[in-house]
């Protein structure tokens, strides 16, 4: 007994040391954008996502994250060594894991976006980057070299190594090969049509197959020349694998999966069971296996892609921009790319509600929702425009009447719903559509909307509408008739909240903003330069901030004066929806990683401050940055803090901070439009913690 005292004793003691987690992962919704596959020699898959990497050690039934170590989660594409080390493709360089994915370490190129990754026989290591070409590692990653001599277009989205160590790289501007292990390149474009290169394969035969923009190219004699596989329709391809039988299977742009067992003669689609038709990504493992990574999850056949089955179980790598909670606390997940899902026991499970919309993709690109009084539900997507369901989500039907056809106007980016029950859309350039029947029929109402981009809407008990557009804030008092122009004219607006007391809050690329007297002026506060990407507000007043620049969520219990960050347990950075159920527990949709909600009401007596566990200097943002950027850092405890900025040789420039400060996350704004460009140094001293960051001024 006295065992067992001690060990709940210590066990309570690490967790108030460590800090208390505030967040909790939810249990979906399941999917997310699959970029790529790698299978080792055990068998094991791998699945490079926008929310990390994941693996599969039953032949892609369940995934486990492995995202330990992975500071950048947007992985673009894997590659492994003889040794069995995995090379991890991210948007901030190259990771390595050499045990299995169970923790990843970086290993260079920071800051710079890589596409691609390959590996010779060699060993030497090539990454691809978005705007800087080609690198070549030949000691395991610990060091690069840039290998661009000839490559006159600098985004390598795919790198192909022969079996003879001949290198190919698939850019904007066509095919380059090289025969000196990427020192000197040549371009190989004769016979292609279109220069956008995704994605190749090889033959056992040794063929090649270039996906393009525009159709599948296949060559026969090292890229001389290329022809046109004409039994293939002209899509964009994405993807392309080869099985043991010689079965071609390619991806598609919105198209699915088509499949030819004639080496490219003839070709028939493969989609049966497959509701999602962007394949990113194709993969072939030992005993019949095809895998088919989309913008939503992953698919799985048994028998050459005639029929595919989904297999998201743990892939927990979805970005969800939009909730909405009902009067019950159902609550409702828009994803980007696989509709709308449902929870009704607080995100334990998830349903996923897609029945009576449109299988292509763009209708299942949630960026909106709104429930009305009578429990109907819209949904607006990116390209679909607005659906709506009248029994909790079951089924949907278009609601698109009057609304202008194309992605502009469909593009709807906020809903809201008077109090009247009168509906309001905003769309991506077509301004503001208006029904006033439930959604069956819509009229633009524009007059005096000076800025058509309407990223957000909000209503008041009074029935005013407000209208968050590209540049600034537009009021309208009449349902919609005429708007005026009513401030922060050049401010990017993405989010509104409205507290309890009729104060707004707006949400900015440029942090949150706060008008006192329904708009007619407005106030800037504390969170500055942080791109806001929702805003939700409890009953006590308190407001919560998601930021979509990797800060999380911060809150505020004094309207704005003051934030503190409240990350614990929140693993996904990126946040594009905020709701609060009637209970005060808050859901937060996160880019990559579904829906984490609060383990406590927001508005429990007994919730604390959630204090930093240890002591933190962040990367400055933006970075590279001109001429202001923002430093955050976090005190565990009171303590006496001096930040200062350097220049490279080690002089102060700037001394920032040199003061006694409380406990919790602190900012401080830097501006640099004295200093000329160049690298700098932000060191922080508090107690016995010392810590630099590099900050890089480009004018």
């Amino acid at each position: 007994m006295k065992g067992i005292i001690t060990f709940l004793f210590i066990t309570i003691l690490t967790c108030l040391l460590n800090g208390q987690a505030y967040w909790q992962q939810t249990g979906g919704p399941f999917g997310g954008a699959v970029n790529s596959f790698l299978v080792n020699s055990s068998g094991d898959i791998y699945a490079a996502t926008t929310g990390g990497v994941f693996r599969s050690t039953n032949n892609g039934t369940d995934w486990t994250p492995l995202n330990t170590g992975l500071n950048e989660l947007t992985v673009n594409a894997l590659a492994i060594n003889s040794n069995g080390h995995i090379y991890a493709a991210t948007w901030d360089g190259v990771y390595k894991t050499t045990n299995g994915g169970n923790s990843w370490n970086q290993m260079g190129l920071f800051n710079k976006q890589v596409l691609s990754i390959a590996i010779n026989n060699s060993g030497h290591i090539y990454a691809g980057t978005y705007a800087y070409g080609l690198y070549k590692s030949s000691n395991n990653g610990a060091a690069w070299t840039e290998v661009n001599t000839g490559l006159t277009n600098t985004q390598v989205n795919s790198i192909l190594t022969t079996a003879s160590d001949i290198l190919y790289v698939g850019t904007n501007g066509g095919v380059f090969k090289s025969t000196d292990g990427g020192n000197n390149w040549v371009s190989k474009n004769t016979g292609l049509t279109n220069d956008y290169i995704k994605t190749f394969a090889v033959s056992s035969t040794g063929q090649i197959y270039a996906g393009t923009g525009l159709g599948l190219f296949r060559t026969s004699d090292g890229g001389a020349n290329w022809s046109e596989i004409l039994g293939m329709p002209t899509f964009s391809i994405y993807a392309i694998a080869i099985n043991a039988s010689g079965y071609i299977f390619t991806g598609t742009n919105n198209e699915g999966i088509f499949r030819s067992t004639t080496n490219g003669s003839t070709w028939t689609t493969n989609n049966s069971g497959l509701s999602d038709r962007i394949v990113n990504a194709l993969a072939i493992k030992s005993g019949g296996y095809v895998l088919a990574g989309t913008t939503w999850g992953v698919y799985q056949s048994t028998n050459n892609g005639n029929l595919w089955n989904r297999s998201n179980s743990g892939l927990s790598a979805g970005d969800v921009r939009a909730l909405a909670i009902d009067q019950s606390n159902v609550v409702f997940a828009g994803t980007f790319g696989g509709g709308v899902h449902r929870t009704t026991n607080s995100g334990i499970n998830w349903t996923e509600l897609n029945t009576g919309v449109d299988i292509y993709t763009a209708y299942r690109k949630i960026a909106s929702l709104a429930i009305n009084s009578d429990g109907h539900i819209f949904a607006g997507s990116n390209g679909g425009g607005i659906h709506r369901s009248t029994n909790n989500g079951n089924t949907w039907v278009e609601i698109n009447n009057g609304i202008a056809s194309g992605l502009i106007a469909r593009n709807i980016l906020a809903l809201t719903v008077s109090n009247s029950g009168n509906i309001f859309a905003g769309t991506w350039g077509d301004g503001v559509y208006r029904s006033t029947d439930n959604g069956n029929n819509w009229v633009k109402v524009n007059s005096g909307l000076g800025n058509q981009y309407v990223n957000a809407l909000l209503t008041n008990t009074s029935g005013h509408l407000f209208a968050g557009t590209n540049s600034g804030v537009f009021r309208t008092t009449d349902n919609g008739n005429n708007w005026i122009d009513m401030g922060l004219t050049g401010k990017f607006i993405q989010r509104f909240a409205i507290s309890a007391s009729g104060i707004i809050f707006a949400g900015a690329t440029s942090g949150i903003y706060r008008s006192t007297d329904n708009g007619i002026s407005w106030t800037q506060t504390s969170l500055i330069n942080t791109s806001i990407g929702a805003i939700a507000i409890n009953s006590l007043g308190h407001v919560f901030a998601g930021t979509r620049d990797g800060g999380g969520i911060l809150r505020s219990t004094d309207n704005g004066n003051n934030w503190t960050q409240i990350n614990n347990g929140l693993n996904h950075l990126n946040i594009f929806s905020l709701q609060i159920n009637s209970n005060g527990y808050i859901f937060a949709g996160t880019i990559g990683g579904g829906v984490y909600s609060s383990i406590n009401s927001t508005t429990d007596i007994n919730e604390t401050e959630d204090l930093p566990a240890e002591f933190a200097l962040y990367q400055n943002y933006p970075n590279p940055f001109n001429p202001e950027t923002v430093i955050r850092y976090q005190l565990p405890v009171s303590s006496k803090v001096t930040l200062g900025i350097y220049d490279i040789v080690g002089k102060e420039v700037r001394k920032l901070v040199n003061d006694e400060q409380e406990a919790g996350s602190h900012t401080v704004k830097f501006n640099a439009g004295n200093l000329s460009s160049g690298v700098y140094i932000c060191r922080i001293i508090a107690g016995d913690f010392v810590k630099t960051i590099k900050m890089s001024l480009l004018k």
